[in-house]
């Protein structure tokens, strides 16, 4: 039975695969898309360059990397219904200090963020600003007001309002 003697890894860039839940992605992709005929191929008919995407290290949040998004994985992560996003960050060797900036290695912890620019400017507000869809708005003369709101996702704590609030507005 033969043994691997070595392993050898790519210093030139590094892919990291990040799961992403389905409904998030779903908002991210919604305006990457392309129609390309009748292709049935994901790759073919996401535009990935709209995506921007960047890997930080856990533990040492101020260590990051610039990344582009090349694929996405066929399927999705059955236990967690995610899907496998495949993010490419090129020179992980550069600008390394060992202890202050190590470089982008296989089997690091690392946390990925992906985004879009949005079509629209979009606002976000504290999700516990917002009771049965309303929130409570300074006004005139400092007075507080109900508004109603129309929320178009939330993500982790913060709620983005589609309608209902202007920008410079307090909460």
């Amino acid at each position: 039975r033969g043994k691997n003697l070595f392993e050898v890894d790519n210093l030139a860039a590094v892919e990291v695969e990040a799961r992403i839940p389905f409904s998030m992605m779903r908002r991210l992709l919604g305006h990457a898309t392309t129609p390309t005929g009748n292709s049935q191929r994901i790759q073919e008919r996401i535009d990935f360059s709209l995506l921007d995407a960047e890997i930080e290290l856990v533990g040492a949040e101020d260590v990051r990397w610039q990344g582009k998004v090349i694929h996405v994985a066929n399927g999705l992560e059955p236990k967690t219904r995610s899907v496998r996003v495949v993010v490419r960050v090129d020179a992980p060797y550069q600008e390394i200090h060992p202890l202050e900036r190590p470089p982008l290695q296989r089997d690091a912890y690392t946390k990925v963020r992906i985004s879009k620019m949005s079509n629209k400017p979009l606002l976000a507000i504290p999700a516990s600003s917002v009771v049965q869809g309303k929130v409570m708005v300074v006004g005139k003369d400092n007075q507080l007001e109900h508004r109603s709101v129309e929320v178009a996702f939330e993500q982790r704590d913060l709620f983005v309002i589609r309608e209902g609030l202007s920008p410079g507005e307090l909460v």
